[in-house]
């Protein structure tokens, strides 16, 4: 360990001062100049006692020149021996001074050096440092001593330095760490420490001897270069994308890692232009040697494609950028990119490809097709999006010009032949370029939704509508619209048409044959109810003939009460209107003629169809019960087809039940709402049910259960609701205990009321 005097010296950053060592030299100079005047006056004392005792007395007589000659022996004497004390002391203060000048220098050039200069004892503790440590850290010098040091470093630092000193100062061998310290404002920055040991002749550690330089700022550049290259070489494996530069004077070539993997060299292994060049296909080599040789000799660039034959026998396309350069000497470089392109080029094969089929697929389907340009409508749609608009049915309300404009910006770019048949064109050319909407549709709704489902970003559309041809011709169309493009821009669409005249004009054929259908079943039904019927005009007929005699009566008094005539009138009139509602009824189910839709309350149009099979039922012993739990629901329908339904299944409950018990035959019409916009209207009977094996058939034309029946009545029915926008079901099970016939209607929510 270090003395106490030495620690004290090393605090004040200076060795022991040259002036106390000059005054111990002096000291000393004076005890030895003393010491060898003793040892002259004692000669000269043995010199004269060894003379006689008659010399001894004549000596001691009083003489001028013996006094003279003893106190010239004596000054000659001191003066020798001061003489060469002082030619001692000068040479001594000589080599003093010119140390101290070199300490001084010595200690100056140590503080000046640009690094932290420090030392220790043999066992690793501070004894010394510069005044750069002082400077840099802050702290005060006795603070530095020892293991002060060690507070100085980076606490993630500080384990990993602390151990390498450590193992540095038991195995006597170099220390080198690079770690941070801690400067006076608090940062730290990146240092590189070593330390040499000094060793006696006979090799044991004496001192350790080190430095600490700053590194911050290289370790700042080498970081950046390290992060430089590694996202050069990330972003060339991402892209696929390797560099190379070929000296031609050297014929060296470097390259890196992604060119290695792109040509499958081994990495870092030694290249050549040759070998690179036998990686190239045999097919496009000729091309390539060409296309460099030019480069080469012209100083010029190359930007092609070619392929490359792998060693295991597959192919790799690339895209090779290179350009060459000439220095002062003439000295040639090509400096070069190459990116793999496989994939793409793949790509682009797969693409042409698939638009080949595409093509192929829209020449030869067996439906009019049209590509359309929608870039025009989908940057307005983008900017009305933008500006707020989200209905833009309502916008178009508020801008009628609008939809004029987005009828004329939907453009045919490509046709098909069917298209161009269907449209009663000559050639493509009389189709491209027209307005898709505008020039075929019209003003049809269709293009009003059409545009509103574009607008919702819906991939595709879908309507049944009529187009003009160019030849003047009216055609019934599917009309159907996709967006093939995706993304944001949502460009490009396709244009559908498939000519559907035919399956219209059949369709009405067969709305006339249901209609027939129908009208047949309710004169066929009307015929079933002839009792009821007579019965039902009977009433209201036999009312009329009593108030009628009641009135004459009343007139025939000597007084007439005509108060009462008044009543009998009214009654006769109130029953003549009764009558004439029930033949209208009739009337209107036996006529064969379309009603016109109109707002209905269910029950009430229910309470009608009971009212007028009252007799019937009555007549068969079946009880009708009715229970109404939706007054407010009202429905838009045809009344004549809607009692025809309500009719048919009634008639047919009462005919199920003919062989029940007598006490048992009932009836349950019960009406609920489904939902927001819908009712359920359930018809249980307690007859015997349906069998299972009928249940899948049983709306099946000419399908029938009964004797007489036709198997037209329950199809007819189902075509009846299913027209109104609703549903017709069978099942077993009801509340009765027989049949459940359902029917499921939309409400007319506006008109509930």
């Amino acid at each position: 360990m270090p003395t106490s005097s030495s620690k004290q010296a090393a605090a004040n950053n200076l060795p022991i001062s040259a002036s106390s060592s000059w005054l111990v030299h002096l000291t000393a100079a004076l005890i030895a100049g003393c010491f060898i005047t003793i040892t002259f006056a004692s000669f000269a004392y043995l010199f004269l006692t060894s003379v006689g005792s008659e010399e001894i007395a004549q000596l001691q007589e009083p003489s001028d020149e013996r006094e003279l000659l003893i106190t010239l022996l004596g000054f000659i004497a001191l003066t020798g021996s001061a003489s060469w004390f002082a030619n001692q002391f000068a040479r001594r203060r000589l080599i003093d001074d010119s140390g101290a000048g070199a300490e001084r220098e010595l200690r100056n050039a140590i503080n000046t050096i640009p690094a932290i200069v420090w030392s220790t004892s043999p066992d690793g503790n501070n004894d010394f440092h510069n005044q750069r440590l002082l400077a840099y850290t802050g702290v005060d010098a006795a603070t530095a001593l020892g293991m002060g040091w060690v507070d100085m470093l980076h606490p993630e630092d500080l384990e990993r330095h602390v151990a390498a000193w450590r193992d540095a100062v038991a195995t006597g061998t170099a220390f080198e760490c690079e770690s941070r310290l801690k400067r006076s404002d608090g940062q730290y920055r990146w240092f590189l420490a070593r330390a040499e040991p000094l060793r006696d002749p006979s090799g044991r550690v004496v001192r350790w001897y080190g430095t600490n330089v700053d590194i911050d700022d290289r370790r700042r550049a080498e970081e950046a270069l390290r992060r430089s290259d590694a996202y050069l070489a990330e972003a060339q494996k991402l892209s696929r994308t390797g560099s190379a530069v070929w000296n031609l004077a050297t014929g060296e070539v470097v390259c890196s890692d992604e060119f290695y993997s792109i040509f499958g060299f081994a990495p870092r292994s030694r290249l050549s232009v040759e070998m690179i060049l036998q990686r190239t296909h045999p097919d496009d080599a000729t091309f390539v040697r060409r296309e460099l040789a030019r480069a080469v000799a012209e100083v010029g660039q190359i930007d092609l494609e070619h392929r490359l034959l792998m060693e295991d026998g597959s192919v790799k396309h690339v895209h090779l950028v290179a350009h060459s350069t000439r220095d002062a000497q003439e000295r040639c470089e090509l400096v070069g990119a190459v990116m793999d392109v496989t994939a793409r080029t793949k790509a682009y094969a797969a693409l042409e490809a698939s638009e080949c089929r595409y093509r192929h697929l829209f020449d030869h389907m067996p439906v009019a097709l049209g590509q359309l340009d929608l870039g025009e409508m989908a940057g307005l749609f983008a900017e009305l999006r933008a500006s707020g608009v989200t209905d833009l049915d309502a916008h178009f309300d508020a801008h009628p010009d609008l939809l004029t404009f987005c009828q004329g910006s939907l453009v045919i770019t490509a046709a098909n032949g069917n298209l161009i048949r269907l449209l009663g064109g000559t050639d493509e050319g009389a189709i491209i370029g027209r307005s898709a909407l505008g020039g075929l549709l019209g003003s049809s709704d269709t293009i009003r939704r059409s545009l509103v489902s574009c607008f919702r970003m819906e991939t595709s559309f879908q309507d049944e509508t009529k187009i003009e041809t160019i030849d003047g011709r009216r055609i019934d169309v599917l009309f159907t619209s996709s967006i093939t493009s995706s993304g944001p821009d949502r460009d490009t669409g396709v244009l559908g048409l498939i000519d559907i005249s035919q399956r219209i004009r059949a369709e009405e054929g067969l709305r006339r044959v249901q209609a027939d259908y129908a009208h047949s079943a309710r004169v066929s039904t009307l015929g079933q109810l002839t009792a009821s019927i007579a019965h039902e005009i009977n009433q209201p007929l036999a009312a009329i003939a009593t108030h009628g005699e009641a009135g004459l009566r009343w007139l025939d008094n000597a007084t007439p009460d005509l108060d009462e005539v008044r009543k009998s009138t009214r009654q006769v009139i109130a029953n003549a209107h009764r009558a004439s509602d029930i033949v209208g009824r009739i009337r209107a189910m036996a006529v064969r003629r379309e009603q016109p839709h109109e707002v209905l309350a269910f029950d009430t149009l229910l309470r009608e169809t009971i009212l007028f099979l009252r007799h019937e039922a009555q007549s068969r012993g079946v009880t009708i019960i009715h229970r109404n739990n939706a007054d407010n629901l009202a429905v838009r329908a045809d009344r004549v087809q809607l009692q025809q339904v309500v009719v048919n299944l009634i008639m047919n409950s009462i005919q199920a039940m003919a062989d029940s018990e007598a006490d048992r035959r009932r009836i349950t019409i019960n009406t609920t709402p489904d939902g927001m916009a819908a009712l359920l209207c359930h018809f249980d009977d307690s007859g015997p049910g349906i069998r299972p094996e009928h249940l899948p058939r049983l709306f099946e034309s000419f399908f029938t259960t009964k004797c007489d029946g036709m198997g037209i009545g329950l199809p007819i029915c189902r075509s009846i609701i299913e027209a109104h926008g609703g549903s017709m079901s069978a099942e077993n099970g009801g509340a009765e205990g027989g049949a459940r016939f359902i029917l499921r209607l939309p409400t007319d929510v506006s008109s509930a009321n």
